[in-house]
C-alpha cells in the first residue's frame, strides 16, 4: 500500500508541475499575443495616417493635373491662332486685320 501511496503522490506532483509549466507558457503566450496585437495596432495607425496623407496628396495632384490640362488646351488654341496670324502676315494677307478680323478704317 505504501508503494501505491508514493505512486499517487508522484503522479500528483507531476500533474502539479505540468499545470505550473502550462500556466507559465499560457501566460507567456498571452503576453506575446497582446504585445503582437499592440504592435499591429500601432502599425495600422501609421498606415492609416499614411493613407490619409496620400489621399490628400492625390487630390491635390489631380487638381493640378486638371489645371495643367486646361492650360495646355488654352496654349494649343493660342498657338493655332498665332500660327494663323503668322502665316497670314507672312503671305501679306494679314495687313489690315485686327484679331484675325478686317479692320474697319
Amino acid at each position: 500500500m505504501r508503494l501505491a501511496g508514493e505512486m499517487e503522490s508522484k503522479v500528483a506532483d507531476v500533474a502539479n508541475d505540468f499545470r505550473k509549466v502550462y500556466d507559465n507558457r499560457m501566460a507567456e503566450t498571452t503576453k506575446r499575443a497582446v504585445r503582437e496585437n499592440n504592435e499591429l495596432s500601432a502599425q495600422l495607425i501609421r498606415l492609416s495616417q499614411s493613407s490619409l496623407e496620400l489621399m490628400a496628396q492625390n487630390k491635390l495632384t489631380m487638381k493640378q493635373n486638371r489645371e495643367l490640362k486646361r492650360d495646355i488646351e488654352l496654349l494649343k488654341a493660342a498657338e493655332k491662332e498665332w500660327a494663323l496670324k503668322s502665316r497670314l502676315a507672312k503671305d501679306g494677307i494679314g495687313a489690315g486685320l485686327i484679331d484675325g478680323k478686317p479692320a474697319l478704317w
